[in-house]
Order: structure tokens, then sequence, then C-alpha cells
């Protein structure tokens, strides 16, 4: 069976960013999420509103001027109402991510940034959404609710790059996007032809929400999108997975198959990656 273990990650690796641009995702992240709670929800929208603002308020260190923000918020119809909430959440974000400068004052430059900090700001941020469901539902229906959102935030607002050959996930590695680059230890093999896989030993991701220590939110939030990713990378296809590192496992095991190829793909047993 072809191999290869990839020991590549780097705590303090960093990546150049327009500041503006991430600020901008993520909170337009959030008001995508509202947007498709209140379509959802409409009757216990304000209810959560409050929650979530409480929750959020938590995490602010620091509050930042918001004079420069009146452009920023005409994208935002939901936010834009909520000014209280809108503030709270740049603050929040900016706080997590330990920025202590304004980025809507450096729309314009490009700045080096560590990947923690950006991915610690946008998973917390999924986070908090996602866990102040537990206001207007029960942890079932909020965890599953989560999960069709991640699902459908994906196919919607999360672009991914397409891939022709099932081999490439194993074989392109070096063609990763620059946050994916230095954030994992793994090993990566060709299981069958027409199937591939990823031992993951140590994830970014995972080293951010760990500190959370709440499981069952963080994968709905965050490890849940990669069977959707899976088919919009190529909807030929699939991928198989029973654990991951946020469920507090020791390992995730990925296995991607093409299903013109193999119409199912049964996964590997635990003595398979034990041996691996």
């Amino acid at each position: 069976m072809k191999k290869e273990t990839m020991n590549t990650y780097n705590h303090n690796s960093k990546m150049d960013v327009n500041l503006f641009n991430l600020l901008e995702q993520n909170i337009g992240d959030l008001e995508f999420f509202l947007c498709y709670l209140k379509q959802k929800e409409s009757e216990h929208f304000t209810k959560y509103l409050v929650h979530l603002e409480q929750n959020l308020v938590k995490l602010v260190t620091s509050s930042f001027m918001k004079e420069d923000t009146i452009n920023f918020l005409g994208k935002l119809d939901i936010l834009s109402q909520h000014i209280s909430l809108f503030t709270t959440a740049i603050d929040a974000y900016l706080s997590i991510c330990g920025f202590d400068y304004h980025p809507m004052s450096l729309s314009n430059q490009q700045t080096s940034v560590y990947k923690n900090d950006i991915l610690r700001g946008m998973t917390f941020l999924r986070y908090y959404q996602a866990v102040s469901l537990l206001s207007i539902m029960n942890k079932p229906k909020a965890i599953q609710f989560t999960k069709d959102y991640v699902d459908y935030h994906a196919e919607k607002r999360r672009p991914v790059e397409k891939v022709d050959c099932i081999d490439d996930i194993i074989d392109k590695t070096d063609e990763w996007p620059a946050l994916f680059d230095e954030s994992f230890c793994l090993t990566k093999f060709k299981y069958t032809e027409g199937a591939v896989g990823y031992k993951t030993y140590k994830c970014r991701w995972h080293e951010m929400v760990k500190e959370l220590k709440d499981p069952d939110f963080c994968y709905a939030a965050i490890c849940h999108y990669d069977f959707r990713g899976a088919s919009l990378m190529n909807e030929k296809f699939v991928l198989t997975r029973n654990q991951t590192l946020i469920q507090e496992k020791p390992y995730c095991d990925f296995v991607w198959h093409d299903k013109t190829i193999h119409k199912t793909c049964e996964h590997p047993d635990e003595s398979f990656w034990e041996k691996l």
C-alpha cells in the first residue's frame, strides 16, 4: 500500500492576509447564519440574538472604534438593525484573534498573521453561534440544525477548488491552500484503486478549539463540513469517517472514494488504522 507520513505542523506558521477582508468574511458569515436562522426559526429569532450577544460579550477583551463601519454595515441586513450585537461581534472576533488594532483601517494592506489567530477567530465564532442555539432548542435539535446549516453554507458561500482525480487528494498536498500548509501531521495513503485516505494525528482546527471542551458542538460546527466538502470537490467523491480529533479521539480516519469506481467503500476497521 502506498503511504507517506507528513509531519509538517508548525504552531508558529503565518500567512499574509488582508485584515479587512478577513473581518468582512467572518462577520459576513455570521450575517449569513442569522439570515438562515431567521428563515427557519422566526418565532424564536429575537431570543436567540439576545443569548448570542451574551455569549460573545464574554469573549471581548478590548473595544475598537466603530465610526468607520457605516459602509460595512450597509451590506448587513440583520446586523445593521442590531448595532449592539454587530459591534460586540466585531470586538469578540478581534479579541479572540488577539488583534490589538482595527483591521478596517488597514483595508488596502497585506499583513503577516499567525494561522492560529485566523483559525481561532473563525472557529470560535462558528462555535458560539452554534451553541447559542441552546437558548431556543434542545441539544439534539441544535446539533442537527448546525449540521444542516454547515451543508447549506458550504454550497452557497464556501468555494471549493475542484479535484479531477481521487488520487490528487494525496498526490497534490503541495498545492493545498495557504491556511492548510503546515497545519497537520498525518499519514496519507492509497487504500485501493479509487480510494485514498488520511490518518491525521494533529490538526490546527482541533488545536484551536480543544480548550472549549465541547466535542459535540465543535464537531457539528467544524468537522461535519468535510462530508459535503468531498462532493463539492467532485460530485463523484464520497467521504467516510468514523472519528476525529475534535471528538477527543487519538486521530481522524478519513477515506475518500470515487463512487464511479466503487459504488460503496467499506471503511477500514480499527486494526487497519492502528497498524498504519
